[in-house]
């Protein structure tokens, strides 16, 4: 048989067996049930495998392989993420570029000169401690 005939079957174990184990673990994940939930005899599956360890190294494999992929496009997304949204900041108002434009403390739009009772000096306490 060419490997191309092979493969939808072995994919149906590999599977199937996937399938057996998340639902009821490797126990439930016998030569007998793999071979009925891929729709194939019990033998087939050594037709694919050498044996039901070699499946599930396998299997585990692919379904590491999956989360190693899955991971890093996240990661790639998330760096991404982290760029767009440092260009978004260096262009807003609260940017260090804008920051270091604006006037500094204490100067004509200081808060403490709009609180009433406040000195010159900027202390609202100062106002109110007997002289």
């Amino acid at each position: 048989m060419t490997e191309e005939l092979l493969a939808p079957t072995r994919v149906r174990l590999l599977l199937a067996a996937q399938e057996l184990i998340e639902e009821g673990g490797y126990g439930a994940a016998s030569v007998a049930a793999i071979a009925e939930r891929a729709g194939v005899a019990a033998g087939t599956l050594y037709r694919h495998f050498s044996s039901k360890e070699e499946l599930f190294v396998e299997l585990f494999r692919e379904v590491c392989d999956r989360e190693v992929r899955a991971m890093r496009e996240a990661a790639v997304q998330m760096a991404d993420d982290a760029r767009a949204s440092s260009s978004s900041r260096q262009s807003s108002p609260c940017s260090p570029s804008a920051r270091s434009a604006a006037p500094a403390w204490p100067g004509p739009s200081s808060p403490s000169r709009s609180i009433p009772g406040s000195t010159p000096s900027g202390s609202p306490i100062a106002s109110a401690t007997p002289r």
